[in-house]
C-alpha cells in the first residue's frame, strides 16, 4: 500500500557516516582501502524516484539490475501541486481535482513499477516540488543511492539537461544515478572517471572523494555483472597554451617532447593505480584498462567518456563554487549536458553540509 505524504519537515537529522574510513599516506592505499556506507552485498537503501511525466521504461530495467534481496528499495512518486500556483479561488477547486487526477495516476505507475523490480519495495507517495522532495526523502531515509530518470531522456541530443537532474547533482547529499537510457546489457561498460592525486588542490579532501568515486564504480560494477572496468583520466598541462605560443621559443617538436614527458608522470601513477586495483580484484572477475585524454572540463571528459561507449560513467562532485578541478565546480553537470550516457554522481560524506552551510 503507498504511503502519502504531503509535507516533510526541512529539518535533516544528523547525517552520521555510520563507517570507518581508513586513510593511508598513499593515495593508492586510499582509493583501494576506504570503506564507503554502500558495500555491495550489504543491505543498501535505494530510492527509485519517478514523477507524473517519466516512462520509468528506463528506470524499471535498472532498478532490477542493480537491486538484490537484501536492499530496501523505495519507489518515491512525486506529483506536482497545482493548486500552490494558482490565486483564483475558483480555479482553485478544479486544480485540486487535477491533482488528485495525477496523483491517482501516479499511485497506478509506482505500483507498476514496484512489481518489476522483482523484491518487495515501499511505496511513498508525496505533492510539491520534484527535486525537492526527492532531496527530503533522501534524507528521510538515509539512502545510499537515488535512481532518476533525466527530465530530458527522451531528448536524445546533447547539450540538455532537466531541471530535477540539475537540482539533484547540485542539492542531493546521496550518490545519484541519473538514467539516459534502460541498463540492460547483460556485462555493460563501466567508465570510472579518476582524479590526479598529485594536485595539492583541496588535500585530503579531494583524494577521499577520488577513493568514494573508485569504490562507487566498483560496487556498480559488481551489482551489474560488468567483467571490465576503465579508468578515464583527463589530465592538463597547466602551461601548455605558453609553451605553444610563439614567444615560448619552441617548435612543435618541443611542445610535443613537453607534453610526452608530462604524460610520462601521469602514466606512471595511473598505470600503478591500475595493477593495484587488478591484483585486488581479478579474483572477484574484474579486469581493468585505462584511457589518458589530455584537456580540461567537463566537455572534454564526456566527449572521451562517450569514445568508450559506456553504459555508466561514474564521477565524483562536491559543488564548490570557483574550485576548478575534475570533482569539483560545475563540471558533473557539464558532464550531463554533453554525455550521451548514464550518469553516477558520487558524493563528499559531507556534501549536505557544504551545501546547507
Amino acid at each position: 500500500m503507498a504511503r502519502q505524504y504531503q509535507e516533510f519537515s526541512h529539518v535533516r537529522d544528523d547525517h552520521p557516516d555510520d563507517c570507518a574510513v581508513w586513510v593511508s599516506a598513499e593515495f593508492l592505499g586510499r582509493c583501494l582501502g576506504i570503506l564507503t556506507r554502500w558495500t555491495y552485498k550489504n543491505m543498501a537503501t535505494i530510492i527509485g524516484a519517478v514523477d507524473h511525466n517519466d516512462d520509468t521504461l528506463a528506470l524499471s530495467k535498472s532498478l532490477k539490475r542493480l537491486t538484490d534481496g537484501d536492499d530496501q528499495v523505495v519507489i518515491l512518486g512525486i506529483a506536482p501541486r497545482l493548486s500552490n500556483e494558482i490565486t483564483d479561488h475558483k480555479v482553485v477547486s478544479s486544480a485540486k481535482r487535477a491533482e488528485q487526477a495525477l496523483l491517482n495516476a501516479l499511485t497506478e505507475k509506482t505500483e507498476n513499477l514496484s512489481q518489476t523490480v522483482g523484491q518487495a519495495c515501499d511505496v511513498d507517495l508525496v505533492s510539491g516540488p520534484i527535486a525537492q522532495k526527492i532531496i527530503e526523502t533522501t534524507i528521510l531515509r538515509k539512502a545510499d543511492l537515488v535512481v532518476k530518470e533525466d527530465d530530458h531522456l527522451s531528448a536524445s541530443s546533447k547539450g540538455r539537461i532537466g531541471n530535477v537532474a540539475r537540482t539533484l547533482l547540485k542539492r542531493s547529499p546521496s550518490t545519484t544515478l541519473i538514467l539516459r537510457k534502460p541498463i540492460e546489457i547483460l556485462t555493460p561498460r563501466i567508465v570510472i572517471a579518476i582524479d590526479n592525486p598529485e594536485n595539492k588542490l583541496e588535500g585530503a579532501e579531494r583524494s577521499l572523494l577520488n577513493a568514494r568515486v573508485f569504490k562507487s564504480g566498483i560496487e556498480m560494477a559488481k551489482r551489474l555483472d560488468a567483467v571490465e572496468v576503465t579508468l578515464l583520466h583527463i589530465w592538463t598541462m597547466p602551461d601548455l597554451k605558453f609553451l605553444q605560443h610563439p614567444r615560448s621559443g619552441l617548435s612543435e617538436e618541443g611542445v610535443n617532447q613537453h607534453i610526452a614527458k608530462a604524460k610520462a608522470v601521469t602514466s606512471k601513477w595511473f598505470n600503478a593505480f591500475r595493477q593495484e586495483a587488478e591484483a585486488k580484484y581479478a579474483p572477484e572477475g574484474l579486469s581493468f584498462r585505462t584511457k589518458l585524454v589530455l584537456g580540461e572540463g567537463g566537455k572534454v571528459l564526456a566527449e572521451a567518456a562517450d569514445e568508450l561507449r559506456p553504459d555508466l560513467l561514474v564521477i565524483g562532485s562536491a559543488n564548490r563554487r570557483g574550485v576548478q578541478s575534475l570533482f569539483f565546480g560545475n563540471t558533473a553537470e557539464d558532464v550531463l549536458n554533453w554525455a550521451n550516457c548514464n550518469l553516477l554522481v558520487v558524493k563528499p560524506v559531507d556534501f549536505y553540509d557544504m551545501v546547507s552551510a
